[in-house]
């Protein structure tokens, strides 16, 4: 997977930002909760760096998010808000992002990563994959 590369790299520079790894029974858990596989992508990202901050955005996983002070303790606790907050389209999917409006980035059983702008009431495509998603945020491009 050429974005686990391309994010080991950027952890090398700003280590700071990531959890650091998770154990099989983190991921085992976030994977119980979502109810579907994680794909590879996003099992590999838990399983190495845990969470943290890529280019602009957040990437939940297993723990709290060290950085961005925005007070997600995990990607279950981060879904949990927004399910329970009634925000539409995020009901049995995983929110594993946020961007900077506040507005979740999520991963559906497919594995394709979408957002909700709750400004505008508009669902949009993002990613085909967790991979591709992590590329654009290495990009330091804007969802």
């Amino acid at each position: 997977m050429q974005f686990l590369t391309n994010l080991r790299e950027y952890v090398n520079l700003y280590p700071f930002l990531f959890n650091g790894p998770s154990d099989h029974s983190a991921v085992n858990r976030i994977e119980a909760y979502a109810g579907f596989a994680l794909p590879d992508g996003y099992r590999a990202f838990i399983s190495e760096f845990g969470g943290g901050i890529v280019g602009p955005n957040p990437v939940y996983g297993h723990g709290p998010d060290k950085v961005s002070n925005q007070g997600e303790a995990s990607v279950i606790a981060t879904t949990n808000r927004f399910v329970s907050t009634g925000w539409p389209h995020v009901n049995g999917t995983l929110v594993i992002s946020m961007d900077q409006s506040g507005n979740p980035i999520f991963m559906d059983r497919s594995g394709t990563i979408w957002v909700y702008d709750h400004d505008i009431d508009n669902l949009r495509f993002v990613a085909n994959s967790f991979g591709q998603y992590i590329d654009i945020c290495l990009a330091g491009l804007g969802v």
